[in-house]
């Protein structure tokens, strides 16, 4: 299982740096200029020339990039913000703890709430409980984020003043951006959860089951749901990207001090720095998701874990002979 685990680390490392030159080369190449946007449209020829030598984009691409690979991953340095003159990473790490906390409780409501409406669909087929769970599912897919909020926050804080419309603070304050961000994710964890029941229900061991005389929960749970989880984990696992890449259209829209809000104000000043700080760091947490996904499949999938334990334990009998 280490074993598994360190090459998965291991594909980390190009898609971050990918990552990393992908956005860089964006940035570059989008017409504006960062100069121009601090200074103003007052500024004269040398001003300008003196802050882009300052920022250093007056130097060819390849020397900046390689100098801003060389502080992020030797360093750990974002660089200063143009706008600020601030640490980055400093100013990143502060927002972290908002942004992380509103990301888990969101993938928390999608995963609980998706798989539950999807073993409801699965094994209730053709009811008013499979109908009642796909629309909810449906809703959820076709309806945009940023407007689930908007709805959300007219309702329940302009209108009926039950729940505050920005800001952060206690519980009170998570519970209408976690609705919004979530929902997307419910729905397609929901679909992928009932078409999965809906393959095994009829298999030969889930018969036997039954026949011994175990209850439907028992059934259910112990026997279905554990064969269906391969493909409800790749799904949640590509939710759970998208929580956090959706937390910046939801922390724009709340008004949360968190990663989003700040990559937001990066673009429309034309703070690059702030801009790839923040996609590298997103780009990290989507990393993580998905080496948990394949964690999560060793231990779903007693094949994944045979094949390293077997690979491993031919290398012991390989040097034992030697």
């Amino acid at each position: 299982m280490a074993r598994y685990i360190g090459k998965r680390l291991l594909w980390m490392i190009p898609i971050i740096v990918g990552i990393v030159v992908l956005i860089f080369t964006l940035l570059h190449i989008i017409p504006g200029d960062p100069a121009r946007m601090i200074l103003g449209v007052t500024a004269t020829p040398e001003q300008l020339a003196a802050l882009r030598h300052n920022l250093g984009l007056d130097q060819p691409f390849l020397v900046q990039l390689g100098t801003y690979m060389k502080n992020l991953f030797f360093h750990l340095d974002m660089g200063l913000s143009y706008v600020t003159q601030t640490p980055i990473a400093q100013a990143i790490w502060s927002r972290l703890p908002r942004t992380m906390g509103l990301g888990l409780i969101s993938m928390i409501i999608s995963f609980v709430l998706g798989v539950l409406l999807g073993i409801l669909a699965g094994t209730h087929q053709n009811r008013w409980q499979d109908n009642l769970s796909m629309i909810i599912a449906l809703i959820g897919v076709s309806m945009p984020a940023f407007w689930l909020a908007l709805m959300l926050v007219l309702l329940f804080s302009v209108k009926l003043g039950w729940l505050p419309a920005s800001g952060m603070g206690g519980i009170q304050y998570y519970i209408l951006p976690a609705i919004a961000n979530s929902l997307g994710g419910v729905a397609g964890i929901a679909r992928q959860t009932r078409s999965s029941i809906l393959e095994v229900i009829r298999s030969d061991y889930v018969t036997t089951a039954r026949s011994k005389g175990l209850t439907e929960h028992e059934v259910v749970y112990k026997h279905i749901l554990p064969n269906a989880l391969i493909p409800i984990i790749t799904v949640a696992g590509g939710s759970f990207a998208a929580v956090f890449g959706g937390s910046v259209i939801i922390e724009t829209v709340f008004s949360i001090d968190g990663i989003g809000l700040y990559m937001m104000s990066g673009i429309t000043s034309r703070d690059y720095p702030v801009v790839q700080g923040c996609v590298v760091l997103l780009g990290v947490i989507f990393s993580l998701c998905m080496l948990l996904v394949d964690i999560a499949y060793a231990y779903v999938d007693p094949r994944i874990k045979a094949q390293y334990e077997g690979e491993s334990k031919k290398k012991i009998k390989g040097v034992a002979k030697a």
